[in-house]
This record gives structure tokens, sequence and C-alpha cells, in this order.
């Protein structure tokens, strides 16, 4: 009788993930320039070899920035395609902040994409910091997800969105190279 392999076993002999953490320079309504920043800072990460590439909120035209109302696109559409465009071309996982139309909504929407370019995780923060920007941000929903990649599994948490910033917590959580990555915005003032 055969015997069934070790699951636990398995997932200690993968590697460990690594992570590029890419704090680019982002100018408000500078839509170009702040993707040319993104690819270079991709090109660095590739470099590197990187699996995940993560980027700051509102990474393409800039946090709290009252313009993003006009400027702002859907999810899916054109500033996350070429998001995806940029994962297929450097081969890397992208976690990106970005500013999200939906009709006359505007939402702070972080996102996963992974290497092949297909968007896998999107969150609308609830924790908008409404006193900063007229009109505010909307606000998302409460709740945890979790997603399953071809690497393992990834936990992505918003309990209230920036609690528990980039890092790892025990393998008995869920495998991810062989550790449990948490991906999560950072509150202003917390990192």
């Amino acid at each position: 009788m055969e015997s069934k392999p070790d699951r636990a076993a398995t997932i200690r002999k993968r590697a460990d993930a690594r992570i590029a953490l890419c704090q680019i320079l982002v100018i408000d309504s500078d839509r170009e320039g702040n993707f040319r920043r993104i690819e270079y800072a991709l090109e660095t990460a590739r470099a590197g070899r990187a699996d995940i590439a993560v980027f700051p909120e509102s990474s393409i035209l800039g946090w709290e920035n009252p313009d993003a109302h006009d400027l702002a696109a859907p999810i899916p559409g054109a500033d996350s395609g070429r998001i995806s465009d940029l994962a297929r071309r450097y081969g890397v996982m992208i976690a990106i902040g970005l500013d999200e139309k939906d009709g006359d909504r505007l939402y702070d929407s972080p996102i996963l994409v992974d290497q092949s370019g297909a968007l896998r995780w999107k969150h609308r923060k609830i924790n908008v910091l409404a006193e900063l920007m007229t009109p505010p941000y909307s606000q998302g929903r409460r709740g945890a997800q979790q997603q399953r990649l071809d690497a393992g599994r990834i936990l992505t948490s918003n309990e209230p969105d920036a609690t528990v910033p980039i890092g790892s917590v025990g393998s008995d959580v869920s495998p991810f190279f062989p550790r449990t990555s948490i991906l999560s915005t950072v509150p202003v003032g917390a990192a």
C-alpha cells in the first residue's frame, strides 16, 4: 500500500517568497510619470528575483487627491489593465493600491495581480479618513479573503484595513512559501 505524501513536509520544501517593497514617489495626477516609476521599480524587483512587488496605495493618482474623482478608472479598467500587462511583462505578482471609480463613487482599492496578469483580488478600503479630502473616498466593506495562487494561499485582511502591516504569521494558518503573507495597506504614521 502506497502512503500519501506528507502535506506539511511538501509545504516546508517550498522556497521563501521574495517580496520587493517598492516605495516609489507618487505625484498627484501624474498617471504617466507614476507608471514610469512603477516600471522602474519592477525592473529593480525583477533584477532582485522578487516574486511579489508591493506598491503604496493610490500609486497612480496620489493618495487623497481630489482630482482622482475625475481621473480614476473602474477596476477592472484601464489602470488595472496596465498593471496586469506589467505583471506579465516582468513575471512578478503585483500588490498595488489604485483609485477606483464606480459610478459617482471613488474608492481607495488595493489589488493583487498574479504573474499571468490575472486580477486575483480587489478590496475597497473601509478606513478612508474622510476629513482629509472633499468629497472623501467611499467606504468599502469589512472582511478577510483568502486567495489560492499557484504558489499556495495568500491571506488578505482589512480589519480595519491596516492593523497588520505586510509580514507573515505562523505556517499553521495556511501555506504560502511556507508561511502566510498578510497584504494590507499601512495608514499614515504607522510605518
